[in-house]
Parts: structure tokens; C-alpha cells; sequence
């Protein structure tokens, strides 16, 4: 018991300089910090692919790090994105219509690099080859109609893509049973199908043919006419069965933009 005016000495508050730090732990977390901190010390490429020659956006020119084994697409208006990339010197390689690849040299810093390139566009008559593209995909989405009748699986079409209005294709992907969307600390996404000790990753296809480099969200979603997905190997359907990869197997169909 205390007598008189004496009494305990109060406990010192947190100076202001502390304050901030304390108060950005409490919102974000140690692990936010230090996901904050990773982001910073990475490198990110923007940029706009146009056609020399036509003096417009180059539309589904492909963007490839051969490296780093990382690619993306350009959009409608010719933009693309390549994120969580380790600052460095690098050959970018830039595809346009799959014929004709031109090569740069990028220094990448950390944080974002924006760097447009031009390509010109491979000599033939244009005409024929956009009539073979439509001819191509048109039978290919007919073969998609086909097993959404009839095979077992998840189908996502066009009007269902602009209903979600998904940031990423991966986000479709949500959802649907025995399919599991992780995001993991260097900002890539990992699919994985099945269970326990059973999990594994599908394959991926793109327009028919498999994809081992690419990763689902190398594509946007604008970009994608149609999806299908099969959470189990024995209902993959038989043209695309695999005989070194028993899991499930996920198939992107792109829209046709010409």
C-alpha cells in the first residue's frame, strides 16, 4: 500500500519513431513485410509490340526469356506483362504469327523495366493464312462441343470467360472438384489435382499441341476462347492421353483475333 503523492513511475510509451514500424507489423504481419521486401528485390518487364510495317499493335505476339523459360502474350492492344523475374541481363525473344522471331538484349534492374520492341511481320499473303487459322480453330472448337457432350469433364466456354471476369485463367479454375490453386512466394502459380500423397500437376495444352514450358497464366484471359479440364487421368480423352503423366490435364483453346 502506497501513502503520501508518491506513486509507481507510468510505462514509457513507444516514441514516434517506433510507432510506425510497430503499427505496419500489426497490419501486415512479418510474413507480409517479407513478402513486400521479395517483391521489391525482383524485376518486372512491360512493353508494346507493334508491326513495323503496318505501324500497329502486334496482337498474340509471344514474349519469350529463353533463359528463364518465361513467356507471356501481347493483349488486343498489343501490352504484355512478365512479372517476378530475377533482375539480370537478358535475350528477350519476340514471336509474331509463329514465323518470325527477332532477338533483344534487356537489362533488367529491380522493380519495373518498360521496354517496346517493334517486329515486322513474315512476307506471305496474309489472306490465306488468316483463312487456315479460322479453318483450324473452327474445326478444333467443334471438337470441343463434341467432348462437352459427351466426355467427362469441366468445360468452360467464351460467354462463361466474360461472365467470370477472371484477372487470371487460373481463377477459373477455382472451384471446380479435385483442383487446387496455390499461390506460391515467387509470385507463380502451382495447379495441382488430387489429394494427399496422390496430387500431382496436369498438362497443360494449348490449342492441341502440349505445353511443358508455358505456365496457365502466361495466357489472359481475353485471349482464351475456351477451356477444358479433366481432374483425373483416365478421363482425359484419348488424343490426349499420356502414357509418362497419369494425372489430369487441363486444355486452353486461344480466340481467333485476326
Amino acid at each position: 500500500m502506497f501513502y503520501g503523492t508518491h506513486r509507481p513511475a507510468p510505462i514509457a510509451w513507444l516514441s514516434a519513431a517506433w510507432l510506425g514500424p510497430v503499427l505496419l507489423l500489426g497490419l501486415l504481419g512479418v510474413d507480409g513485410l517479407v513478402h513486400a521486401q521479395q517483391e521489391t528485390e525482383r524485376a518486372r518487364l512491360v512493353g508494346l509490340v507493334t508491326d513495323r510495317l503496318a505501324q500497329a499493335p502486334a496482337v498474340a505476339a509471344e514474349i519469350i526469356i529463353p533463359s528463364l523459360d518465361r513467356r507471356s502474350l501481347t493483349n488486343e492492344e498489343g501490352w504484355f506483362t512478365l512479372e517476378d523475374l530475377p533482375p539480370g541481363e537478358y535475350v528477350v525473344e519476340v514471336r509474331y504469327l509463329g514465323l518470325r522471331s527477332e532477338e533483344y538484349e534487356v537489362f533488367l534492374p529491380r522493380g519495373t523495366t518498360r521496354v517496346d520492341f517493334q517486329i515486322t511481320a513474315p512476307p506471305f499473303e496474309l489472306e490465306e493464312l488468316v483463312v487456315e487459322i479460322r479453318m483450324y480453330r473452327a474445326l478444333k472448337l467443334q471438337d470441343f462441343e463434341r467432348r462437352r457432350h459427351r466426355e467427362s469433364g469441366f468445360f468452360i466456354d467464351r460467354e462463361e470467360i466474360e461472365e467470370s471476369s477472371p484477372l487470371f485463367i487460373s481463377d477459373l479454375l477455382r472451384g471446380i472438384p479435385g483442383v487446387r490453386v496455390e499461390w506460391t512466394m515467387e509470385g507463380n502459380v502451382r495447379l495441382t489435382m488430387g489429394h494427399g500423397l496422390s496430387a500431382c500437376e496436369p498438362d497443360l495444352y494449348i490449342d492441341g499441341s502440349p505445353s511443358h514450358a508455358a505456365r496457365i497464366n502466361d495466357w489472359l484471359p481475353n485471349l482464351i476462347e475456351a477451356v477444358e479440364i479433366y481432374n483425373r487421368g483416365f478421363d482425359r480423352p484419348q488424343e490426349f492421353y499420356s502414357s509418362t503423366n497419369r494425372c489430369g490435364a487441363i486444355l486452353l483453346w486461344t480466340r481467333e483475333r485476326m
